[in-house]
């Protein structure tokens, strides 16, 4: 196994490791195909408001996902050209305090080296 194989499978089993950090997190395409996988989730209410540099209230909350991960489960990650398409996928997932939150994905951020995409989220409304 390469160096570069290596770092992808440890990725995968970092974000997506029931036991440790990744939590169950429920994708669900525009096109209702679902899947349910394991993610590195973080949600925060700490932002910045960039006119007065001040900080203020706001939910930041993503997901980082291995590509490999969703694939292997029949999950399409990209379009035609190899561009990553998750934007407007919703994901399901629970926060700290086992409250589960949906939202939908407003920036996809895929790593190729190691497999993670980084999704941003914002509430589902």
């Amino acid at each position: 196994m390469s160096l570069t194989e290596r770092a992808i499978a440890d990725a995968q089993q970092i974000t997506s490791n029931g036991t440790d950090f990744g939590v169950e997190c429920v994708f669900v395409s525009p096109t209702n195909e679902t899947v349910t996988a394991n993610a590195l989730h973080t949600k925060h209410n700490t932002g910045v408001d960039f006119e007065t540099g001040m900080l203020v209230n706001s939910k930041i909350a993503s997901i980082a996902v291995s590509e490999p991960l969703l694939n292997s489960l029949g999950y399409v990650t990209r379009d035609t050209a190899g561009e990553c398409t998750l934007k407007n996928h919703r994901v399901s997932v629970a926060d700290s305090t086992g409250l589960v939150n949906e939202y939908k994905v407003s920036e996809n951020y895929p790593d190729e080296k190691l497999g993670l995409i980084v999704l941003i989220l914002v509430d589902f409304e």
